[in-house]
C-alpha cells in the first residue's frame, strides 16, 4: 500500500513513514493486526493522527466538518497569545506579518485559498488559535512569539 494523499492525509505509518487519510489509517489499523504491530514496533497501531495536541484535543475527534475545513491543512496548532483587541497593542498584527513573511500567504480554507498557516477567527483574553501545516513551523512561531512575563500564563 502506498500513501494515499487524500485531503486530510495526517495519519503517520511508522512502516512506510507514509501519510495516509483517516479512512485508509483505519484499515491499516484493523484490530486484527494490533498485535503483530506492538510486536515489531511497539505500539498498538501502526498509523497515528501527526498533529499538536490542541488539534488532537479540538478538532481530530470533531464531528463539525467547518471545523474540519478550516483546521485538517495546518494540524500544528497553538493557542498563541496574539494579544488585546485594545488600541495601541499592535502584537496582533505583527504576528500575522511575521507569519507571512516567514511563511507565506495565510491560508482561508474555507474560500479554497490554501496555504502552510492559518489564524484563527476568535480571540478570547489575548488568545488566538494559530495552525501550521508542519511540526517546525508550529516550533519556529512558539519560539519567536512566546508568551510575554507580564502575561498570566493559563
Amino acid at each position: 500500500m502506498t500513501a494515499c494523499q487524500q485531503p486530510g492525509a495526517w495519519h503517520f505509518n511508522k512502516s512506510t513513514r507514509a501519510y495516509y487519510c483517516e479512512n485508509c489509517a483505519r484499515e491499516i489499523n484493523w484490530p486484527g493486526g494490533r498485535a503483530d504491530c506492538m510486536e515489531l514496533y511497539g505500539v498498538p497501531m501502526l498509523c497515528e493522527l501527526d498533529c499538536s495536541d490542541l488539534y488532537r484535543r479540538q478538532i481530530a475527534e470533531c464531528d463539525d466538518e467547518l471545523m474540519h475545513k478550516v483546521w485538517d491543512g495546518t494540524p500544528w496548532m497553538i493557542d498563541a497569545y496574539t494579544g488585546g483587541m485594545a488600541r495601541g497593542d499592535e502584537r496582533y498584527r505583527e504576528i500575522m506579518e511575521w507569519c507571512r513573511d516567514q511563511f507565506g500567504p495565510e491560508a482561508w480554507p474555507i474560500h479554497g485559498k490554501p496555504g502552510d498557516w492559518h489564524c484563527g477567527g476568535a480571540t478570547v483574553m489575548g488568545r488566538t488559535w494559530m495552525g501550521f501545516a508542519t511540526k517546525e513551523m508550529m516550533e519556529k512561531f512558539a519560539a519567536a512569539w512566546p508568551v510575554p512575563d507580564e502575561v498570566i500564563k493559563i
